[in-house]
């Protein structure tokens, strides 16, 4: 075995060839001409082995192309195989799937003409491996169990732990979470015995990616910053990227949506310095997905359509399935129902194809969704029914079961079963509770508030609108991008209007008037509208009012959101305090105005004008 180069001799062939397949491979030539003791052939493997551990894939793919070129000329299909193989790994690593099925099936027609079973069952694994990572599952899941076969005849204990942790992975496209974490921690614990770090590595985070998908996101996180820490030792790019990329599902799911944007950007970056494609457009996806939570479409929108762009240049119908179904959740929201209609259709259509029940459950919970916004609630409840069917079959995901019986809660309310809908709700929020799913549990909590409101149950439906409300604070802590902010601040005040009118209903002025404290702006403007509707009320709110308390409101919401970054990041204090400045200028000069236009500080209800002070007494 030849030595290795130092790293900053490989940095700069790095930089002299980056785009120059022709110069490195003359160049490496060279160097092979000065080596003793090793062909050329197996010069080339072991520098591209050298690249391809620094996640040089491109380097790794020209040098293994070279190599096998050389053992073709030599008839030597032994090395010709094992190049084939070092060459199909690096497509693979590039997420040029086809190119690497091409390159694994010459190589195991070459193994088969040598008779060495441990390279045709190494081969069948690797076949496998591409598949499942294409979206071709069924077709993954044929080769790994030839592989498992022959490894567990030979008595090849390594190989078939590696071959149940890869099985577990294809197990787990299929919705099989259960069934594919027994198969990772039957690797995780024989890899541990070994103390073999890589394999310790991937199994545990296979184990994290398997309790997420059962609900369970705080033991996932556990897991994958087990497996974090050792890429991290090991250097692994490629482990650090795709734990990172976990990391982040996880922690947007939580509600923690500044750590998910922050672990995706990580993610993001390895993925795109090491050329992995397929890893580039999961990324663009996480992205997504929290900004749709966040209550940016647009953004959630664009990085969809990058996403699917990706996975059709690769050919990964995995990734395209996923891609399509969310667009069609962002079309939903801005309720284009056909094109949501089109992109979720095709969403099904392609996970069939795979053979896989958890993304096919989770359009058809989208599609449900879709037709009870468009009050088709016979529609809605028959995809709805699908997709619990499938959950309660082979899926068995928490998550997808939590949010099916949401959606059954909000169609059963609009047809007016409101104790079949109370019984959806509790179900959905026993399961968010358990699971930690912050924002689900949120929406829950105000969908049963909502439902006591209209079941005229207005104490039951107070006490689920405060506890929406201190789900929700929860929730704003943790944003601290500014548009998202006031996004989902707006959405807030919602809440807050809800709750102080309920407050008043309920003869509770006292907690009416905190939250009144607490909402500002536009939650004392319709408190105030309330009064008009009453005999001796106030007049109406003309709407240069109406104008001046929503210019309050935003500008409530940015101080927050500064105040915010000074509390995480206290040396940026003095980079914002122009910006607080003039905020709280801005801020004066509203409520100057307002002075003005109610009296000097005083609020017009009725024929007298109260004090601010005298509207807590109103209430």
């Amino acid at each position: 075995m030849m030595e290795m180069f130092p790293d900053n001799q490989l940095a700069g062939m790095e930089a002299r060839f980056a785009d120059d397949r022709a110069g490195l491979v003359l160049h490496v030539h060279e160097l092979s001409i000065g080596a003793t003791g090793i062909e050329p052939g197996k010069y080339f493997l072991n520098v591209a082995e050298m690249f391809r551990i620094r996640a040089k894939y491109h380097f790794a793919k020209w040098l293994n192309e070279e190599a096998f070129r050389l053992f073709e000329v030599a008839g030597d299909k032994r090395e010709m195989a094992n190049s084939l193989h070092n060459l199909a790994l690096a497509h693979q690593n590039l997420s040029e799937f086809d190119e690497a099925i091409r390159c694994y099936s010459q190589a195991l027609e070459l193994d088969k003409e040598g008779g060495d079973e441990a390279s045709i069952a190494t081969t069948y694994d690797s076949l496998a491996l591409t598949h499942s990572y294409k979206g071709e599952v069924k077709q993954a899941m044929v080769y790994h169990r030839k592989a498992l076969a022959i490894f567990e005849e030979k008595g090849m204990l390594t190989d078939v732990a590696q071959t149940r942790n890869n099985l577990g992975i294809a197990l787990s496209k299929l919705g099989q979470h259960a069934r594919a974490l027994e198969l990772h921690e039957q690797a995780l614990a024989y890899f541990v015995e070994k103390t073999y770090l890589p394999g310790a590595a991937s199994a545990l985070q296979n184990i994290g990616t398997c309790h997420f998908s059962l609900g369970d996101n705080a033991l996932c996180l556990e897991y994958l910053e087990k497996s974090l820490a050792i890429h991290r030792h090991l250097k692994n790019r490629h482990g650090i990227a795709r734990c990172c990329s976990n990391q982040c599902l996880a922690l947007n799911a939580l509600g923690r949506y500044f750590e998910a944007l922050q672990k995706n950007t990580e993610a993001l970056l390895a993925y795109t310095e090491i050329g992995n494609i397929a890893g580039v457009a999961g990324a663009h996806g996480n992205a997504a997905d929290i900004y749709f939570y966040l209550g940016d479409p647009e953004k959630a929108r664009l990085n969809h359509e990058k996403q699917l762009e990706l996975h059709q240049l690769t050919g990964a119908i995995f990734g395209q399935a996923i891609a399509h179904n969310g667009l069609a959740n962002c079309y939903a929201d801005e309720g284009n129902w056909a094109m949501a209609e089109e992109h979720y259709l095709r969403a099904v259509e392609l996970n069939k194809a795979v053979g896989s029940v958890h993304l096919e459950s989770t359009a058809y919970i989208n599609l449900g969704t879709l037709f009870y916004h468009q009050e088709e609630y016979g529609k809605s409840e028959q995809y709805l029914e699908l997709a619990l069917q499938l959950n309660n079959g082979e899926v068995n995901s928490k998550s997808s079961e939590m949010y099916v019986f949401k959606t059954l809660g909000n169609v059963a309310m609009g047809r007016g079963k409101f104790k079949k809908a109370e019984g959806y709700f509790k179900k959905g929020l026993e399961i968010a509770t358990r699971a930690g799913e912050g924002y689900r549990e949120q929406m829950l909590l105000g969908s049963l508030s909502l439902l006591y409101f209209q079941m005229g149950k207005r104490e039951l439906s107070y006490s689920f609108g405060k506890k929406t409300i201190e789900k929700s604070e929860s929730l704003l802590n943790q944003i601290l991008v500014e548009e998202n902010l006031i996004s989902f601040g707006a959405s807030l005040k919602q809440v807050f209007d809800f709750v102080i009118l309920l407050a008043i209903e309920n003869g509770k002025p006292a907690e009416g008037y905190a939250y009144l404290e607490k909402a500002k702006g536009k939650a004392l403007m319709r408190l105030l509208s309330l009064f008009g509707s009453r005999p001796g009320g106030a007049q109406v709110l003309e709407q240069e009012l109406e104008d001046l308390y929503s210019e309050e409101e935003v500008l409530l919401l940015k101080l927050r959101h500064y105040y915010q970054r000074q509390q995480v990041r206290p040396n940026i204090q003095e980079t914002y305090a122009q910006e607080v400045i003039e905020l709280n200028t801005a801020l004066n000069g509203i409520r100057e105005k307002l002075a003005v236009k109610t009296n000097n500080g005083k609020y017009p209800l009725g024929r007298s004008a109260l004090t601010y002070e005298q509207v807590k007494a109103c209430l």
